[in-house]
């Protein structure tokens, strides 16, 4: 026993040291493991900048001022300068040795848009050196230099974008050379700085430059500019808005950051050109680390290039990605000496475009003669440990230019989209309803009466966006979906003192939208009083129709995984367990056939036509979806998780009893001669919570596969029109009777839950189906 302690010992020593060295095997210092955040009030005294003359007025460009606060601290030993809350514009601002900048909560610095008040200077730009203009915030030269937040630095961009993209419009070669803006923080000859909790957005150009800079740390920063709403038709965001350029630096530790901007994210540059490798102002990128950071709308979340001499010991790790165009973009100038090696990207999830994208880059290069110019290669490439949907994992395109040798892959799960009937037919179903709902705060009206965006019909609408989303990660989604959420405040409809079903479906689009890390956690406040205020009582008995169990119950399981408020679980199930086994004194849970009668009215002796129970079919899409959802956030180890994984067998094992010989489900499952027919939404429940089920290893592929196949290819051929609208759909009701007829053209009272059951499906079945 003692000799398996001892081995057991040296293997975790191992893993320990293994972890704590860069990809080549050099030791990771000591100072990259600490992301304690600097004491700002051990940097001296404070100068707020309104008690120095500056005016606390939004109107006035005020760099004389603010600058003179600045110069009055160094001149004095040092200390911090304040912009307090309140918005305060300037151009170019100098920091210098001993000084810091804390931008308080409620505080603006804000760039001014008039190019002229920016210095034009000395600086580096685009691996040159040459005459540019200066940043908003410079510091050159400074030994621990600080940026602390909360505040805001805003770079004030829109003027700079709209004349860019005029230019680019009538001048397809215009470059950030002709068009010139300002960047938003420019560090250079710096070292032991750090940049903390501030929020950079709005940057005419690249929001963050450091070079030949060394030491540095950026902290919990949330780096943001719009992806779209410039250039024609609006569809371009801030020109090369880049969150984080490393040039010509080392020892960068980049820990906790939100980046969500119109080019790359952290891009490693050292130079370019042919003769570049000869230039002393060039040179190598290494021993650069990014963790733990979230990315949204990005061009690559670690970008090496386009101007990139010699990097190594450069690792991304545990990351969150929704929706980038590339995670590891290693871009090779054909005109450029490159070489980019030890490289480890690891602990990916999320969604993106590719994964490693590896192409020549050619855009604005001129290459000259050189007889000893060097093959470009890349190698020592690890990509390990990523759970990611994207469009492709690989593409990379092979050259003479280049060599690539040495990479490693292990540990992968990649969801890849491209080429997937199944996913063009529910990206033509959504883009059928946004065209036809181009406002997603727009009123409802319907039997005679109007009713808010927020209602049921849409929520389940919105459940299939993000299952969408989940296989094509689109930013138009996501900002459709939360142009919705913001215009109803995040709140439940009819408030949050509100107990019913319906009211609360929203609120699971709330929360998956938190999950993206999208929006701030105060969004969610307003679930979590409705929750609250129902987990005040002992009353278990809101869910009366059994509908109700998908409109509410992932509520509360997605409210746990967020909070771990076991309270959230305990009642789902005791209010499950009230509507499965004592609603209307017997259950709609009936064991006999295993299956659920829709309310009470429903219980026996109510029969159908044909003598039977009614078990509508949609009701139980609705039960079984919910089961599927709910296991989803219930903790394996949790008491019920057995009792829902029982019910949801039961149930499928009955639904699978039922299917009609061409793939669909009649409205009523027992008497397919009362208003017998094909029915889409219930059929996508099934398709939904089947597919789930055999992915997830609940059910045996073997004996459910056929039943899925069978459901979507019969949706897919039969329901689906050629513009992606929905036939077969079943208006509102509650049994078969309701909303008929059911035809292939007809037209349901709300077209919304439909287009979501479907979605729902085929964003699972595409899961099932796609090759991983």
């Amino acid at each position: 026993m003692k000799r398996s302690i001892l081995f057991l010992s040296f293997l975790l020593i191992c893993v320990i040291t293994r972890s704590e060295v860069f990809p080549n095997g050099d030791p990771i210092p000591s100072w990259f493991n600490d992301t304690t955040r600097v004491d700002v009030n051990t940097l001296g005294k404070r100068y707020v900048i309104t008690d120095h003359g500056v005016r606390n007025d939004s109107t006035v460009i005020q760099t004389t001022a603010i600058q003179s606060v600045i110069d009055k601290a160094a001149q004095s030993g040092g200390g911090v300068v304040v912009i307090p809350q309140g918005t305060f514009l300037s151009g170019s601002l100098f920091f210098r040795q001993g000084t810091h900048l804390l931008v308080e909560a409620g505080g603006k610095l804000k760039g001014s848009d008039r190019i002229q008040d920016f210095k034009l200077m000395e600086t580096r730009m685009e691996g040159q050196t040459l005459k540019y203009f200066a940043a908003l915030v410079n510091a050159d030269g400074v030994n621990g230099f600080t940026i602390s937040g909360p505040g805001t630095i805003d770079g004030n961009g829109s003027e700079y974008w709209t004349e860019f993209w005029i230019r680019r419009q009538y001048n397809k070669a215009c470059t950030n050379l002709e068009a010139m803006r300002p960047r938003l923080v420019y560090i250079s000859n710096s070292e032991n700085v750090t940049v903390q909790d501030i929020r950079l957005v709005n940057s005419p150009f690249w929001t963050n430059h450091l070079y030949k800079s060394h030491h540095v740390k950026y902290l919990g920063c949330h780096i943001c500019a719009p992806t779209t709403g410039y250039g024609a038709e609006g569809l371009n965001g801030a020109p090369s808005s880049d969150a984080i350029d490393i040039d010509v630096c080392h020892d960068i530790l980049v820990s906790g950051c939100y980046m969500h901007v119109n080019d790359d994210a952290v891009v490693i540059k050292g130079g370019k050109g042919t003769f570049a490798d000869k230039d002393p102002n060039n040179g190598p990128v290494y021993n650069v680390i990014v963790q733990d950071c979230t990315y949204g709308v990005v061009h690559g979340c670690l970008t090496l290039g386009s101007e990139s001499l010699h990097d190594w010991n450069i690792v991304l790790r545990r990351l969150k990605v929704n929706n980038a165009e590339r995670v590891l973009w290693l871009k090779m100038r054909p005109d450029t000496p490159q070489h980019y090696e030890y490289v480890t990207v690891e602990d990916v999830k999320g969604s993106c475009g590719s994964f490693l994208y590896i192409k020549p880059w050619t855009q604005f290069y001129k290459k000259e003669e050189r007889e000893d110019m060097p093959l470009s290669q890349c190698n020592n490439i690890a990509i390990r440990n990523i759970d990611v949907v994207c469009k492709v994992f690989k593409d990379v395109e092979e050259s003479d230019k280049y060599q690539l040798k040495d990479f490693t892959f292990n540990n992968i799960k990649a969801l890849e989209t491209n080429g997937s009937p199944v996913l063009k037919t529910a990206v033509a179903v959504n883009e059928y309803f946004m065209k036809h709902c181009t406002d997603p705060k727009k009123v409802t009206y319907v039997h005679g009466k109007y009713r808010p965006s927020s209602l049921w019909t849409r929520g389940v609408y919105y459940e299939g966006l993000m299952a969408l989303y989940e296989i094509l990660p689109r930013q138009d989604y996501i900002d459709y979906a939360t142009e919705w959420a913001d215009h109803h405040k995040w709140t439940p409809r009819n408030g949050t003192t509100t107990r019913h079903a319906d009211d609360q479906c929203c609120a699971q689009t709330y929360i998956d939208l938190y999950r993206l890390h999208t929006i701030p956690t105060a969004t969610l406040q307003p679930t979590i009083e409705n929750i609250e205020n129902m987990l005040k009582t002992d009353k278990v008995d809101d869910w009366w129709w059994i509908d109700a169990i998908q409109m509410a119950m992932p509520v509360f399981t997605k409210l746990y995984a967020e909070t771990k408020d076991k309270r959230c679980l305990d009642r789902a199930w005791q209010m499950y367990e009230y509507t499965r086994n004592r609603l209307g004194g017997r259950g709609m849970f009936n064991p006999e056939d295993n299956l659920w009668w829709r309310d009470k009215d429903f219980l026996p002796p109510y029969k159908e036509p044909n003598g039977e129970d009614c078990y509508w079919a949609r009701g139980n899409g609705w039960v079984i979806a919910a089961l599927a959802r709910v296991m989803q956030d219930v903790p394996k180890k949790d008491k019920h998780y057995k009792d829902y994984l029982n019910d949801f067998r039961l149930m499928a094992q009955s639904i699978k009893q039922t299917q009609r010989e061409d793939g669909f489900w009649n409205v009523s499952l027992h008497d397919p001669n009362n208003y017998g027919g094909k029915e889409t939404s219930g059929t996508a429940l099934f398709v939904y919570a089947i597919s789930w089920g055999i992915r997830n290893g609940i059910i045996p592929a073997k004996e459910y596969r056929p039943v899925v196949d069978k459901a979507w290819n019969a949706i897919q051929k039969d329901a689906i029109h050629k513009n992606g609208y929905i036939g077969y759909v079943q208006g509102t009701g509650k049994e078969p009777k309701d909303g008929q007829p059911v035809s292939y053209d007809s037209h349901p009272d709300f077209e919304d839950y439909g287009t979501g059951c479907v979605l729902l499906a085929a964003a699972e079945y595409y899961k099932l189906t796609v090759r991983n």
